[in-house]
């Protein structure tokens, strides 16, 4: 999944906006892979999605929309724009928002549950994840250079005080894992394990490290952190280590014996933009392709590692293992997977539609 990141876990918003901010310069580059030349201003993306539903940041309308499976609008919101840190609860499109964007007051948090919307002042700091408005994990900054993690239950409250800040939570495909990094310093983090049940939250003492951020697989069970020279890939039973000379990563996806990194760049030359360079590793560490798109694209490992879902700043592409192209959706601004073998796709009406290839069909077949 995504980062905010990403198609993230919570931190699909911080991905989210990385990528909105790479659409400013679109017209001054070439047209990108995938169909046309893109339209100028921000492109819509998608901050969450699940077999339920999806969240969909438009930004130039100033507003996040939740979509009900079937691509129908479900709600609009306003306030949840301008929250740093949104995702859905235990199903999208279900969403809390928390968190200002940067320069601006602090604003509380916001639950969308049905069509209802309501303000809750008594949320501290940002939820980083949450089921409902009753079961959630929240992070605030105590002013000491430290973070205070709050793991809440109907009658429980666990606390957690880490050194570090700027939490970023990545969750598991299966919404039940995730591996909350803080960074501490430079090249120095804090990360701690977490688990949902359904009664409560389950979250490790907190490890030092030296690592930038990380991905999870599908059921949780292996974690990539990724650092500044590095990536290793490593099972959480404790089993062998893989590790891939790739630096300055900004995002991961592991899925399957397949391991996706991104790095993103501001070009090699004057006048060439930012760019997305994706490369796709196996469990032996060999490189099985590259690809350098224009612009900042947070790319999609299907769950059961057997494609790529890659924006660019003319639609999506997907890429099989060996980086031979299965398809393309030409104007797509996004796209994220939500089960094994079924990609939502941002159309360029904003209006997501979700496109499922299995063993069972032969060719690619649409709900809306």
């Amino acid at each position: 999944m995504k980062p905010p990141g990403r198609r993230s876990a919570v931190l699909l918003l911080t991905v989210a906006t990385v990528l909105a901010a790479g659409t400013a310069l679109a017209l001054s580059r070439p047209p990108g892979e995938g169909g046309p030349a893109p339209a100028a201003g921000p492109r819509p993306v998608v901050l969450d999605a699940d077999e339920h539903g999806s969240l969909v940041l438009d930004e130039g309308a100033g507003e996040v929309v939740g979509y009900g499976a079937d691509g129908e609008i479900r709600w609009r919101n306003r306030e949840l724009a301008d929250r740093l840190y949104v995702s859905c609860l235990a199903a999208c499109p279900d969403a809390v928002g928390s968190g200002a964007s940067p320069g601006t007051a602090a604003a509380p948090a916001v639950w969308q549950v049905g069509d209802r919307s309501a303000a809750d002042p008594s949320v501290g700091g940002v939820v980083l994840w949450a089921g409902d408005p009753e079961h959630l994990l929240t992070a605030s900054d105590t002013g000491t250079g430290r973070t205070r993690i709050e793991a809440r239950a109907p009658g429980s409250v666990e606390v957690r005080v880490v050194d570090g800040g700027d939490p970023h939570l990545y969750r598991a495909a299966d919404r039940r894992h995730g591996l909350l990094v803080l960074s501490a310093g430079p090249d120095r983090s804090s990360e701690l394990t977490v688990r949902r049940t359904a009664e409560r939250w389950e979250v490790s003492e907190a490890a030092t490290g030296g690592i930038r951020g990380a991905c999870l697989t599908p059921s949780g069970d292996q974690a990539v952190r990724y650092g500044p020279t590095d990536v290793r890939r490593s099972s959480a039973a404790g089993g062998g280590e893989l590790t891939v000379p790739v630096g300055e990563v900004g995002h991961c996806a592991a899925a399957g014996d397949q391991l996706l990194v991104q790095r993103f760049t501001g070009g090699e030359g004057e006048g060439e933009g930012e760019q997305t360079v994706t490369e796709l590793w196996d469990a032996t560490a060999r490189l099985r392709w590259t690809r350098t798109t224009a612009g900042i694209h947070a790319a999609e490992l299907d769950p059961a590692g057997t494609a790529v879902a890659l924006p660019t700043d003319a639609g999506v592409l997907v890429l099989d293992t060996a980086g031979a192209e299965l398809g393309r959706y030409p104007g797509a601004t996004d796209a994220q997977y939500v089960s094994p073998g079924c990609l939502l796709v941002l159309g360029p009406g904003s209006a997501p539609a979700t496109h499922c290839t299995t063993p069972a069909t032969t060719a690619a077949q649409s709900r809306r």
